[in-house]
């Protein structure tokens, strides 16, 4: 790995000016329309390689991009400047091993890593004056697809190849049990309180109860399953399938609703961290902004390639995507 400075966890109030303030009723029943009415290129982050996973962190106020040979750290510190500045490349040491994925903890306190031939799912420690690997959570032989978390972040979850989709307590790097999935290996991983939410390329998705972990419900959509979202408040998630169609499916109930459909693939999605907006990308090379609860893609704007993943940053200010070189990191106006 290569040497870095400590993280800063700083990130000015002037930088980002704010024009409304945080509303204390749901999202769309806000008097105000809070959705975005512009993107502002900020950063363009050189990864090198195809980008699979990205996450923003405003409290460390650090882009992360996940691609084969590991993820690499950028910093957003400064004056804004066209290529980010690169700190850290967390990198495979294993030959022949690849990463795949990549997830942020919640309370910006660990990044985890994870993918083919490696001894386990690597924990990197993001409160050190500099980055390290703290510990592994046991997976040996299995190939890594997909990571999630708990809100609370005591539960890590790992999506594998064969199917399996693992548990660890994240507190003692112990497996806590394996979930048991007969639907093809899960692209994407999500929990919701107590409920944990898996999606295949099968177009099956799965809700288990945490309580009660035995047997899943399961919902089956009309494609592939390629992105998923929970929404910060209310009960459901946001579903965007390989056809291109986005559904909301609540997490009681088979009640679901198609809230748009974008004419190729979505390859990822996310809700903004308030709600009142969600952000999807895809090989149709668009970043689109969706307002809630319609699905309405209010905002649009092209890219050169297609884009294959994204995230929004915790205080709905930045957005970054991935696509097959880079990642961009954009300011989002209101």
């Amino acid at each position: 790995m290569t040497p870095s400075p400590p993280l800063h966890r700083c990130w000015d109030s002037e930088d980002f000016e704010d024009t409304w303030q945080i509303p204390h009723s749901v999202c769309w029943q806000s008097e105000k329309m809070d959705v975005p009415r512009s993107l502002q290129k900020m950063w363009t982050l050189k990864h090198g390689a195809p980008v699979t996973a990205t996450a923003l962190s405003s409290f460390l106020r650090h882009a992360f991009t996940c691609g084969r040979d590991g993820v690499k750290v950028w910093s957003l510190v400064g004056q804004v400047v066209e290529r980010g500045s690169l700190e850290s490349h967390l990198c495979v040491q294993n030959p022949g091993a690849l990463v795949r994925t990549s997830h942020l903890l919640s309370d910006n306190t660990a990044l985890l890593m994870a993918g083919n031939s490696l001894a386990g799912v690597s924990v990197w420690d993001l409160k050190a004056p500099t980055l390290h690997m703290k510990s592994t959570l046991p997976c040996s032989g299995l190939s890594c697809q997909t990571l999630a978390s708990s809100l609370l972040d005591t539960l890590a979850l790992g999506g594998f190849s064969d199917g399996t989709i693992r548990i660890w307590d994240f507190r003692q790097k112990q497996r806590v049990r394996d979930l048991s999935n007969t639907h093809g290996a899960a692209t994407r991983l999500l929990v919701k309180e107590q409920q944990v939410w898996a999606g295949s390329l099968e177009g099956t998705l799965q809700c288990w109860d945490l309580r009660n972990p035995s047997e899943p419900q399961k919902y089956q959509l009309d494609s592939q399953i390629m992105g998923l979202s929970p929404h910060p408040h209310e009960n459901f998630i946001l579903v965007g399938l390989g056809n291109g169609q986005q559904w909301l499916q609540p997490t009681s109930g088979d009640l679901k609703q198609m809230v748009g459909c974008r004419e190729n693939t979505i390859l990822d999605l996310a809700f903004s961290p308030r709600g009142h907006w969600w952000l999807s990308v895809g090989m149709d090379r668009l970043v689109s902004i969706h307002s809630m609860p319609e699905g309405r893609a209010c905002l649009q704007v092209p890219e050169s390639t297609g884009i294959m993943c994204c995230d929004v940053a915790q205080n709905d200010r930045l957005i970054i995507t991935g696509s097959y070189d880079s990642a961009t990191v954009y300011q989002v106006l209101y």
